[in-house]
């Protein structure tokens, strides 16, 4: 990691013919290199080089939106649903780009090399729930697999950003299907429903209601009650 610069003498110059007691010096100097960043698709990076490194440096990623370059951090940021998968670098003797990089990770360089970040759909945890509501159930299925969710019982469901879901529930006797509901609000008033997860939804969970009926009476000649209706 050093290269030849020439020779000093302690008097005189190299070439000068010796008159007495003199010493000579070879002289090195660490060879500068720089580490080139690049991004795919989804990311946006700085894509300018850091520079200059000397010796071995120490490349690591402490987190999704930073590669560390020695004391040097390096920010990128994603669309939105997308984050970090992992950062490639060429392999020192091959020259390929086949070495990889991911979160928490760290590897060591003494020369020039490039260093690009690839994404990743966000996948996020999906609370499924009922409401209070015996015999009541909420399914979500998810890329043709169902997750099923009963009264007292939630379901965590995987689902990764931009997939669609179908939503469907099945009342049980004495109720009605109210709605779709989420932290964020509101998502439908229909029983069975498809949405789009590309907000990161913390749970999903199916209202329902107690079915409310009324029972009249009437009497016939030479008779009566005393309630027209109850409920």
């Amino acid at each position: 990691n050093y290269y030849y610069v020439g020779w000093t003498r302690s008097s005189g110059g190299v070439t000068d013919t010796i008159m007495g007691p003199t010493s000579f010096t070879a002289v090195f100097s660490e060879i500068e290199y720089a580490v080139s960043i690049g991004a795919s698709n989804h990311i946006s990076a700085n894509m300018d080089t850091v520079s200059p490194l000397t010796g071995v440096t120490t490349i690591s990623v402490p987190d999704a939106n930073t590669l560390r370059v020695g004391s040097t951090e390096v920010t990128i940021s994603f669309e939105t649903g997308w984050t970090l998968d992992h950062w490639t670098y060429m392999d020192p003797v091959t020259g390929q780009a086949d070495q990889f990089l991911y979160l928490g990770g760290s590897t060591t360089i003494d020369e020039g090399n490039r260093f690009v970040a690839y994404a990743k759909r966000v996948t996020y945890e999906i609370t499924l729930g009922v409401s209070n509501a015996a015999g009541c159930s909420a399914t979500m299925t998810v890329d043709g697999i169902p997750y099923t969710a009963t009264p007292g019982s939630t379901v965590n469901v995987p689902v990764v950003h931009g997939t669609t879901v179908t939503l469907s529930a099945s009342v049980g006797t004495g109720y009605v299907f109210e709605e779709w509901r989420s932290l964020q609000g509101q998502i439908s008033t229909d029983q069975s429903t498809q949405l789009t997860i590309d907000v990161p939804y913390q749970s999903i969970t199916a209202i329902f209601s107690a079915y409310t009926y009324s029972i009249s009476f009437s009497a016939s000649d030479h008779a009566s009650v005393n309630k027209n209706s109850i409920g």
